[in-house]
């Protein structure tokens, strides 16, 4: 159909929505037949829907670009790990390979259990989590590392708590991304 479109359906089939697969298949169908323009057909339902599963991902991904803090392993190995709502690891994951490309780091979605692991130099690879290796990153996370110190060291220097806003704050940084945010834990 058009390179706009395979993006589009790619990032809706990531949402957690129960109904996004008929709403690909149905946006496909109406894809075949109109073409490239099917991306800008907003009025029809189909195409509304994938439009919204599509900004919805794309939003998570940006945010959690943003709020993924690393913690360092005794090997040396940056991790994190994040529980976000949607499949997101295959999108953020070239932004750190490409900030990152001489470090092993690895993020871990905690929910479905599945990691992108970055060795040094060479490109990054999907695989599965036991939850086994998830019990033992959660332990290790616990422990601290120096860049926890740095993280909590930073949120606490820049703060003035004459302009303290918890209303705004939590506007622009939703709680529930908290939970895997260094500055907030402990």
């Amino acid at each position: 159909i058009s390179l706009e479109a395979y993006e589009q359906v790619y990032r809706a089939s990531l949402h957690f929505q129960n109904q996004k697969l008929d709403a690909i298949y149905r946006f496909l169908v109406l894809g075949f037949a109109a073409g490239p323009s099917v991306t800008q057909m907003l009025g029809n339902p189909y195409v509304a829907q994938i439009f919204e599963l599509n900004r919805k991902v794309s939003n998570e991904s940006h945010q959690f670009r943003e709020f993924i803090r690393f913690s360092r392993l005794e090997n040396q190995v940056l991790f994190s790990v994040i529980e976000p709502k949607c499949q997101v690891l295959t999108l953020v994951a070239p932004h750190f390979a490409d900030r990152m490309p001489s470090e092993n780091w690895m993020l871990i979605d905690k929910l479905r259990k599945q990691a992108v692991v970055h060795p040094a130099d060479r490109p990054f690879f999907l695989t599965s989590v036991s939850q086994e290796e998830l019990s033992h990153m959660d332990s290790l996370k616990e422990s601290g590392d120096s860049y926890t110190q740095l993280w909590k060291a930073f949120f606490e220097s820049v703060a003035v708590e004459a302009r303290a806003n918890y209303r705004c704050q939590r506007n622009l940084l939703p709680l529930w991304y908290r939970k895997n945010m260094t500055e907030f834990t402990g």
